[in-house]
């Protein structure tokens, strides 16, 4: 209970920086609304919502009908400074130490599959999942193929996202966070990403742990970041730029589009510096998006292969 409310506060903290960076007004409770769901049956998609509230410093009052126990999951509306619309996502957090119950798989496909159908992205938070407590194969555990096959599923038609900030993600859990693809690992002792391959899972052999290295030659894209508020602070960058409006909205941009292009490619060089432009001894050439903008997803997957995203005379992409 106490790891989710530590968890939705920083959320909250995170969209609360985002208005302080700048923003002509300041952060205002109505800006962040947090839902909690529950599925009434297994059979159906049916969902009921209850709006938490944020109180005294937390989420988490007297009259909590719901301890937030096991797997908790949410719908999250969040009004950014830098978006036309609210940014709204599904979310699931993981606080329970490796619980592959049915149930909690059978509430993950239907929350997948809702986000599938309504285009809505989904992210994934794991909380409390042990790397010391006895690893699960897929036989004992009861993964089950319609849950990795939601997930895919969605990943590849909505923005999928997981946030590693308890000690590390194995079993169900690392098979979810591999199956979404985008990673988010806390810089913490102990926090690690433990992923078994498909093919093997079921004989029982050992997980293998991926680090940063490995996490991005597997094509996983993969931050690390300091604490909760800032891996939030990563995710809800990366929502804004792939908002569901039809065009995004376009800022004041001190880059004008009319701007020179002052880098050109030479013989050697780094193809990311024609996107965010090439770092010299006398300042910065600037390349084709607008200063600054430049987010790369997979740093390190491959020298010659860029991808990421950024602004163009102060419009996000399409």
């Amino acid at each position: 209970m106490e790891e989710v409310n530590r968890a939705l506060l920083a959320l909250r903290a995170a969209v609360a920086a985002q208005w302080h960076k700048g923003a002509e007004k300041s952060f205002d409770e109505s800006y962040l609304m947090v839902e909690e769901l529950s599925f009434p049956t297994t059979t159906s998609n049916e969902v009921l919502s209850k709006r938490v509230q944020y109180t005294e410093g937390s989420y988490i009052s007297n009259q909590t009908s719901s301890p937030f126990s096991g797997l908790a999951l949410f719908q999250v509306t969040a009004r950014l400074p830098k978006t036309v619309e609210p940014v709204s996502f599904y979310m699931s957090m993981e606080s329970r130490s490796l619980d592959t119950s049915r149930t909690r798989q059978i509430n993950l496909c239907q929350l997948l599959q809702r986000a599938h159908e309504r285009k809505i992205p989904f992210i994934n938070v794991v909380l409390g999942s042990s790397v010391i407590g006895p690893q699960r194969t897929r036989r004992s555990s009861g993964i089950t193929a319609p849950f990795l096959a939601a997930a895919t599923d969605a990943a590849k038609c909505v923005p999928t996202m997981s946030l590693i900030a308890g000690t590390g993600a194995r079993g169900s859990n690392a098979l979810l966070c591999g199956a979404l693809r985008r990673v988010v690992l806390l810089d913490a002792p102990g926090c690690t990403y433990s992923v078994e391959s498909s093919s093997r899972i079921a004989e029982g052999v050992p997980c293998k742990t991926l680090d940063g290295a490995h996490l991005s030659g597997a094509g996983d894209v993969y931050w690390r970041v300091k604490a909760e508020e800032e891996g939030f602070d990563r995710i809800l960058s990366y929502l804004e730029l792939v908002t569901s409006t039809d065009v995004g909205q376009t800022i004041e941009n001190v880059d004008p589009i009319e701007r020179e292009i002052k880098y050109v490619p030479g013989i050697n060089h780094d193809p990311r510096w024609l996107c965010a432009g090439r770092p010299t001894l006398h300042g910065l050439e600037p390349g084709i998006l607008d200063v600054g903008t430049f987010t790369e997803f997979r740093t390190g997957f491959a020298k010659a292969a860029v991808v990421g995203r950024g602004r163009l005379g102060g419009k996000p992409p399409y």
